[in-house]
């Protein structure tokens, strides 16, 4: 899409100077494997007007490429970026006659689904001090702010006719962030991370646990499992999905 490739040409252009006078760096890629599930309407008129998106479709989980960079900068806070973009398809039968946008969809026909979902994260954060200190480096935490821009896409359309509807639609959401890092030996970390907000109708929720592993110095590996949870109602979609599953990765800490 339009705005990934814009957003990540922004996110070269923040990286390359920066790493010239940072402190330290890691830079991983992401293989995730996520399987969606929750509910998806578009101005919705009554109940009958929700998409149950797992089982209504048969949406497909593939893995999935997302990379991450973090910064430890001098003076200024440390910097968190973080693309996952995310597309489900599959096909289906609605159970109901089913409005969507202004497109009404007949009960019993064949229909495909596709749901486009890239999530990008620009955080800003400190460590908490004297932690590392007073637990002879085994353990670290970090706070800090995120901003979470969403770039959605839902479609659906007849198999065998012409009825088709899709919406758009690109927000930015403001999020607290922080991490813990544990340290029990010396090539290995047992990390967790997490974001969210909870206001009005918006209910935003990321969580992220990894085991890492350093085999030898810069590279590492690292396995986990990744939740995201996105409730909000944006300019006539209503959308309560979560997205989780297992990840592996492997990237250079400096």
């Amino acid at each position: 899409m339009r705005v990934a490739l814009v957003l990540s040409f922004m996110l070269l252009f923040v990286l390359m100077p920066a790493l010239g006078f940072s402190l330290g760096f890691e830079v991983a890629l992401t293989t995730w494997k996520p399987v969606v599930a929750g509910d998806l309407s578009y101005r919705a008129v009554t109940d009958s007007d929700t998409l149950d998106l797992d089982d209504t479709f048969d949406l497909d989980s593939p893995w999935r490429l997302s990379g991450r960079a973090k910064l430890d900068l001098p003076v200024f806070p440390n910097l968190y970026l973080m693309a996952t973009p995310m597309d489900f398809s599959g096909t289906g039968a609605l159970p109901a006659p089913v409005s969507f946008g202004a497109t009404s969809f007949p009960s019993n026909t064949a229909l495909d689904a596709s749901l486009a979902l890239s999530l990008y994260d620009v955080g800003l954060y400190y460590g908490i001090p004297f932690i590392g200190i007073a637990t002879l480096g085994i353990l670290n935490c970090d706070v800090g702010v995120n901003a979470r821009m969403i770039d959605l896409r839902a479609e659906i359309k007849e198999v065998a006719g012409e009825l088709k509807e899709s919406k758009e639609l690109f927000a930015i959401l403001p999020l607290v962030y922080g991490s813990v890092q544990v340290y029990p030996m010396k090539h290995l970390s047992i990390e967790l991370e997490g974001r969210g907000v909870f206001y009005g109708d918006y209910r935003i929720l990321s969580m992220i646990g990894r085991i890492k592993v350093r085999p030898f110095f810069p590279v590492f590996v690292a396995g986990g499992y990744r939740s995201e949870t996105i409730i909000f109602d944006y300019r006539g979609i209503d959308i309560d999905v979560r997205c989780q599953g297992p990840f592996v990765e492997a990237g250079v800490q400096w």
